[in-house]
């Protein structure tokens, strides 16, 4: 159904931003439902530019899943490794992570699903931040137009933390 929005002082047209919400699925763990999974499309919005559109999960009694969010925005964008159904994380220093997770090439395996990958940062700080800041990190490359280098590249031997984007 096509929406016009073309002015006046209702709430449709006063709004600076309006963002249309819809119901795609549920987040489950066995039969327990756990929150809602919500795609979201920016219908008006004057401040930056409309029409974009994403997909989150909301928790019950919680809000925002955050690493659920980190894992889809970081999946999009080639920040998390996707390989077949395993996501792979690639970090600085994999030693640190070594006790809890799988480190395959200097990445730690995150896990074979989408809910285990939302465990994996949910239980672990250190790891839920490096996969923040790499994602945002990311964003921040490509907002600039710059260009990521693969980091695990053939030629590249020896990459510093800094040498693995280049702007």
């Amino acid at each position: 159904m096509p929406e016009d929005t073309p002015g006046g002082r209702a709430l449709k047209f006063y709004a600076s931003q309006r963002i249309r919400v819809s119901r795609v699925g549920q987040y489950k763990e066995g039969n327990e439902i756990l929150g809602t999974e919500v795609q979201f499309r920016i219908v008006k919005n004057k401040i930056a530019p409309p029409f974009q559109s994403g997909k989150t999960i909301l928790t019950f009694a919680k809000g925002i899943n955050r690493p659920a969010e980190i894992i889809e925005v970081g999946g999009s964008i080639g920040a998390i490794d996707i390989e077949g159904r395993t996501q792979y994380l690639t970090v600085e220093d994999p030693s640190k992570f070594e006790d809890e997770f799988e480190v395959i090439d200097g990445r730690v395996k995150l896990g074979t699903s989408k809910k285990d990958c939302i465990e994996a940062l949910e239980n672990n700080e250190d790891l839920f931040n490096e996969a923040s800041k790499r994602v945002q990190e990311i964003m921040r490359i490509k907002r600039e137009g710059g260009e990521i280098i693969d980091p695990h590249a053939e030629d590249i031997v020896d990459a510093e933390a800094d040498d693995i984007f280049s702007v």
